[in-house]
Parts: C-alpha cells; structure tokens; sequence
C-alpha cells in the first residue's frame, strides 16, 4: 500500500546518502497507494479523504473504502469535504479486505457534504482522477469561484485544473440559493483538457432563488472538453428565476459531448427557462451520438430550446443525435439564435412540442447577427405542439436543406421574414404535413411519397423497403448514418437520418394503445421530472451506470423510451 515508504525506509536502514535516496523514491514502481476506511487503522491508513490527499505526493493512488465520509475542511478559505491541489487519483469502491479490485457498485463509496460546504475543490494546474463516488449533498453558498464571483460548484468545483471525473454518482448538490450562480452538480472554470465520463449526474440544481446557469454541468472558458458516456438526469438551472442549461451549460468553451443521455432536466421551474437539456453561449461545440429526451424550457413566454439552445455560436454540429418529446416555448427540440454557425447531419428529430413557435427547430438571427446553416440527412417527424412547425425560420437566416425528411406536421417549413431569410430546400421529402411550405422557401428536386417509418409510434424513424426515401438523395459527403452504417447502401443515397440496410431485418412491433414510458436507464436513479430539488444529508444508494454505446440502432432504444 505504501511502496514509496517502504523504498524509503529499505533506503534509510542501508545507510544510503539522500542522493541515491532521491534516485530510489522517483524511479520505477515509486508511487504510493495510500488507503482510507472509516475505521482507520490498522485496517488502513486514514479515516478521512483529506488527510490522505495532504499525506499524498504526485503520482499517489489514494483508495477508498465503502462508507459515507462527512468531514467538513478548510482549505484556502474554502470549506468542501476534499480539497485537491495535486496530481492524485482518488477512487472508491474498496473493501478493508481488497484494496486490488475496486467495485463501487457493490461497495458504494460516498462524500456527503450535508449542505455545509462544497464536496470536492480541485484547484490548480494538476491532473487529477476522481472514480467511483457518490457525490452528494454539496452546496456552494458563499464560496464564490464562479467567473464574475458568483457561487459556483456545489458538487464538483474546478479552477483551472485538468480533472478525469469518470464512474461516479453526482446527485442532490446545489451551488446556491444566491442570484446569478453556476453549476450545481460540476462547474469547470478555465479547465483545459478536462474529461468528464460514464458518471451519472442526476437531481441537482443550480439555484433555488435565483438566477441559475447548469444545473447539472457548468463549462466556463474551456478548451478540448470531452463530456462522454454519462447520464444527465432531472438536474434543474432554477427553481425561482431565470434558467439556463438545466442539463448542462457552455460558455465560450470548446467541448465534445457524445454518447450521453440528456434525460428530464429543466431550464426552470419559476420563470422562464433556456435550453432545458443543454445551453450554449459562443464556442465550438460538437454534440454527437446523444439521446437528448424529456427536457423542457418552458415559461411564462420566452422559455426556448427544449432539449439544445445555441447562441452566437462559432460551430455548432449535431450529429446522429435522437432529439425527441422535449418541449419549449419556442423550439421544442432546438433553439437556434443570433449569429450561430452550424450543422445538422443525421439527427431524427421527433415528437417535440412548442407552445408558441417551432415545435421542431426554432432558427433566429438578427441583422448584426445573422444565423447560417446546413441541415444534411435529418428527419424532422411529428413535432407538434401550438403552431405544428417542423421548422421555424425567423429573422436574418440562412439556411440550406438537402436529403432531410421533414414529415407529420401542421407547416413542415415556416419561413416568417422572406425578405431577410433565404430557406432552400434540395432533394427533401415531404409527407403527411398540412402545408408542406409557405412562401420564403424554394424547394428543388422535391419528393413525395410515404417515408415508411418502422413504428413512429415507438419513435423507430428507421425505414421500411417501400418508403420513397430510398434511394432519393444526393451526396453531401455524409459516409455513414445515425447508426454508423456506410452511405450509400443501394442504387443511391437515402434521404433522411437511416440508411435503409437489405441486410437488417425489419424489426416489428405490436403497441398497446397506451404505452408508458420508462425514462429511467436501468441501474440509474429514478428522479422525478418536476425537478424542484433541495439537497438532504440523506445518503444515496443510487450506482453508476455503463457507457451507452456511441452508434445507436434505435430499436433497441425506442422500446425503452416509448411515449
């Protein structure tokens, strides 16, 4: 457990010098496994996770057993159960009788902040790993730390460190009841290169009086951020005010988010909320391979994007997303706005509601910021909510459709400023939509005929062998699909988020007339929707879960998710 000392102590009983002494302790095999259990010795090293992080050097393991540890410390004028400043890895899911194998499943390992205090602070120029915890119970009021001094981080606080945040249970943390405050369950400031994987993130808020950025996840000005594998469940911005990102929020931050599950959070429960499931403010953002479902940005009347809201965005690309039954005042699934570059490749879009505009895609630019952008293979199905729009364009836009389904709505295209906005539409199915278009769209190489969904229903946008689009489309360079099979498979390139495989049988399906839906991953916690969380010293027995897989087939998914 502890190889550094016991080179050391050989070292010291040989009479070394301390140069052959430094030698020995840096070379090969000189890192130390130090061990924390809540008996402390002889049966390990440290009955607190701090004292062992003070104790470490570089480089230390620091491995903790099952238990809940609850000791408040200050570090630096801040109060957290750990303070980290140097490259450590902490993990749980140890027992006193193996330190080897970890399993956090069976021996859950929990850092209970019980309100009084943040749960973990990583702060400095240090890589460290945090695996295998529930985190719980933080709050950051009065500890500041976000970019203009607001609360931020009441689970997972980090200031320009470069943290592997991976296997763990966020959940019940707060960064405060203050106005203007950052990041409930994790807040990144200014930390490059950061990974935040395969943990479960679920029921927590970022304000409970005020104005509240991230419910789940805060990024601040940080480059090559890579959020994979988790799952993103009923966190909530505000339960008072303004809201934005309940799932999670970006500014002007580089980052990669795929594979995740983007499942019930909401911008806010008391005024109005911006993107219910992710929030982006400038940067470069790509959004890949998702389930983005059940997130809400609703409001007394301006509350917009459901599941995404982009603004002023540098790059924005979703690709081989499901987007589905997320509701907003405007844009139910996506909320697109002043000046945002963008891409759209491969996403099904479907069952989203808006109760004033864009029940589907909400596309706004102003004069001094127009908004430009590609949508290449979607399909944009059923979304129907006040105005039935597949695909709401308004103001100073530009935008260019080809190979993309748009089916099953009131107006499949709106168009609101023909003299500002230019809206073309190449080689785009149309089926099922009361008006295909209004004036303000040009639409070439135009198609028609069912798209034979395998069971909408369910929410399977995959094609059938006669649905008219197959075989439709054109190159757009797009080589795979929503499932990762190569374009094209037959004659021609389909139109729409699937590539029609001969090879795949046809899934079929017998739905009851009222299906329920399951919007719980097994081995998750079940949050309720309502999100009006206020944290407890009680201890979670919720479990991290597996990495979702990066291509989806949806009929393994949809079953799960039916509406």
């Amino acid at each position: 457990m502890k190889s550094r000392r016991l080179i050391i102590t050989l070292a010291l009983g040989l009479g070394l010098t301390p140069l052959w002494l430094l030698v020995l302790s840096t070379v090969g095999g000189s890192t130390a496994d130090l061990t924390v259990c809540p008996a402390g010795p002889p049966a390990c090293d440290y009955t607190s996770v701090q004292a062992a992080v003070d104790a470490a050097s570089p480089g230390d393991v620091i491995k903790v057993a099952a238990g809940t540890y609850t000791d408040i410390h200050q570090r630096a004028g801040i109060t957290q159960v750990v303070y980290i400043s140097k490259t450590v890895t902490i993990r749980g899911g140890y027992t006193t009788a193996d330190w080897t194998t970890a399993d956090p499943v069976a021996n859950p390992t929990t850092l209970d902040a019980q309100g009084r205090g943040r749960v973990i602070s990583i702060v400095g120029d240090i890589t460290p790993t945090i695996e295998g915890f529930v985190i719980t119970s933080g709050n950051a009021h009065g500890l500041g730390g976000g970019e203009w001094g607001s609360d931020a981080g009441g689970g997972l606080y980090c200031c320009r460190a470069h943290p592997v945040i991976t296997g763990n249970v966020i959940i019940n943390n707060v960064a405060s009841s203050n106005d203007a405050v950052d990041g409930g369950g994790i807040y990144l400031l200014w930390c490059h290169r950061s990974v935040v994987s395969d943990n479960t993130i679920v029921s927590n808020t970022a304000s409970t009086g005020g104005f509240g950025r991230g419910g789940g996840v805060n990024i601040d000005w940080s480059d090559a951020i890579v959020i994979s594998g988790n799952s993103i469940m009923s966190n909530t911005a505000s339960t008072s005010d303004l809201g934005f990102g309940g799932g999670l929020y970006l500014y002007e931050s580089n980052v990669t988010i795929s594979g995740n599950t983007v499942v019930d959070n909401i911008g806010s429960t008391g005024t109005d909320g911006e993107g219910g499931g992710i929030w982006i403010e400038y940067g470069v953002v790509t959004i890949s391979g998702n389930i983005v479902r059940g997130n809400s940005a609703l409001g007394s009347s301006w509350g917009t994007g459901g599941g995404v809201h982009a603004v002023y965005g540098r790059g924005l690309t979703l690709e081989g997303n499901l987007i589905i039954d997320n509701a907003a005042d405007n844009g139910g699934a996506v909320a697109i706005s002043q000046g945002t570059t963008f891409t759209l490749t491969n996403n099904i879009v479907a069952r989203n509601r808006g109760s004033i505009q864009g029940d589907g895609l909400w596309i706004y630019g102003s004069n001094a910021d127009p908004s430009i952008g590609a949508l290449l293979h979607n399909t944009i199905a059923d979304n129907v909510g006040s105005g039935g729009e597949g695909l709401y364009v308004r103001g100073y836009v530009t935008l260019t459709l080809t190979n993309t389904i748009i089916a099953g709505h009131t107006v499949g295209i709106t168009n609101t400023d023909p003299a500002a906005s230019t809206v073309t539409a190449d080689h785009t199915l149309f089926d099922g939509n009361d008006t295909d278009y209004g004036s303000g769209v040009t639409s070439t190489n135009e198609v028609s005929g069912d798209p034979a969904f395998v069971n909408p229903f369910v929410w399977d946008y995959h094609l059938t062998a006669s649905s008219a689009a197959i075989d439709a489309g054109v190159d757009v360079g797009a080589i795979n699909d929503i499932d990762g099979d190569p374009r094209p498979l037959g004659a021609g390139y389909d139109i729409g988020a699937d590539e029609w495989d001969p090879s795949k049988p046809t899934p079929t399906f017998t739905p009851t007339s009222t299906p329920s839906p399951t919007s719980t991953p097994t081995n998750t916690p079940t949050p309720t929707s309502t999100a009006t969380h206020t944290p407890t010293p009680t201890t979670p027995t919720v479990t991290p879960t597996g990495t979702p897989a990066y291509e989806i087939y949806l009929p393994l998914i949809v079953r799960d998710y039916a509406p």
